[in-house]
């Protein structure tokens, strides 16, 4: 997710401060939040519903719909209203088990008692965006990952007519932690946005 976000913050941020050193490491956002609960990373930007730590200091950088899209000529997308029901048997290409919209996505069915069927599970967002674009099945993902491509014309929106599933861009760091005034700049840019 921070690869679709993060890039243009992370050259304005270099162009201050060539000389300091990021490592940028991907992972599943309770692992990230375990990292900086064990001092093991100094930030994380995680895509989740709105968290709560008493130890993290947790600031919504963005608001994020998931959206639902699909190849072009599939089915669904020529329907004005698509109901959660008429997802049933529909393949879903999906996250990796413990990514946080997938369990957003698998609460959906289940409170719907729609079984979740997918076809392919994949780490990585481009991977499964090249996946739908194939016609291998349809998937849930964040807005800001598929607007090019929705743009483009090389993938369609599934008009769900349920309401708007929300995900936030946080900023996640420990209360405890020291900061030293270039991460301070880091998160300034970060929340200037």
């Amino acid at each position: 997710m921070a690869g679709f976000y993060l890039p243009p913050y992370l050259q304005a941020f270099k162009n201050k401060h060539p000389k300091v050193n990021l490592l940028l490491l991907k992972g599943i956002c309770k692992d990230l939040l375990k990292g900086i609960k064990e001092g093991k990373y100094d930030l994380a930007i995680i895509l989740d519903q709105k968290q709560e730590d008493p130890d993290l200091n947790f600031i919504t950088i963005k608001e994020e719909q998931l959206v639902l899209v699909a190849k072009p000529d599939h089915h669904l997308v020529q329907f004005s209203n698509v109901s959660i029901k008429d997802l049933s048997g529909e393949k879903l290409i999906i996250t990796e088990q413990r990514c946080s919209y997938r369990e957003i996505i698998e609460n959906l069915y289940r409170s719907h008692a729609i079984r979740l069927e997918y076809s392919i599970e994949l780490e990585s967002i481009e991977a499964i965006k090249r996946c739908v674009s194939y016609g291998l099945g349809i998937a849930f993902l964040p807005l800001m990952t598929v607007d090019e491509e929705i743009k483009k014309e090389e993938l369609a929106y599934i008009p769900l007519s349920y309401p708007e599933i929300k995900v936030y861009l946080q900023l996640v760091y420990h209360k405890k932690k020291w900061i030293s005034q270039s991460m301070q700049q880091l998160i300034n840019l970060l929340l200037e946005s």
